[in-house]
């Protein structure tokens, strides 16, 4: 396993380390896009709060059209910036795959020279790593920084509108656990028999 020359007052560079450095200059941008997403996720209560607000009150089709137009355009967006993403997230686990692929398999081949096991299981390893990226896998990663900053503007936008987001997301957070208590519980049993 062939690493990076240190300084003599650093820690030694792992292959994560390396992972971590060469694919920093591809995380900003799908952050941002994931940024982008969660604003673009308000296009839905901004325009029924418009439509309530304004539409309504007034009666005017032309200010229906306007603002479903704006909400059109904000939804295309968002779809246009979510597919970019996954796209720039497919490559990114494609290259991750490609560039690490014959590290891992020169390691094992090492290994096994040196009278340990040749393991596949490596390479098994960083084709999880290469789905766990490039699919859907990752991306609430990138979405939960933003879902303090989605609950806050709810918030701003109307009280109830808030509090149904917060009841929303508890009770998602609830249905996270029992999912994740049940597939524990069924993977140990598996295991056991």
């Amino acid at each position: 396993m062939a690493r990076r020359p240190t300084a003599p007052n650093q820690a030694p560079e792992t292959w994560a380390d390396d992972i971590l450095t060469d694919t920093r200059k591809a995380i900003v941008p799908i952050a941002f896009m994931s940024g982008m997403i969660n604003i673009l996720l308000l296009t839905s209560p901004l325009y029924m709060l418009q439509v309530y607000d304004r539409v309504l009150a007034s009666g005017q089709r032309s200010t229906l059209f306007y603002v479903s137009l704006i909400a059109l355009v904000a939804l295309a967006g968002l779809g246009l910036i979510d597919a970019l993403r996954s796209r720039a997230l497919a490559h990114l686990g494609a290259w991750l795959q490609a560039r690490y692929a014959p590290k891992v398999m020169d390691a094992s081949m090492r290994a096994s020279l040196k009278g340990g096991p040749q393991n596949a299981r490596y390479l098994r390893d960083l084709t999880q790593i290469q789905n766990f990226v490039g699919g859907s896998g990752i991306v609430p990663f990138f979405d939960a920084p933003f879902a303090p900053i989605f609950l806050i503007i709810t918030y701003m936008l109307h009280l109830y509108i808030g509090l149904l987001a917060t009841g929303g997301a508890v009770v998602l957070f609830i249905i996270a656990l029992i999912a994740d208590r049940r597939a524990r519980k069924a993977a140990l049993d598996a295991r056991l028999n």
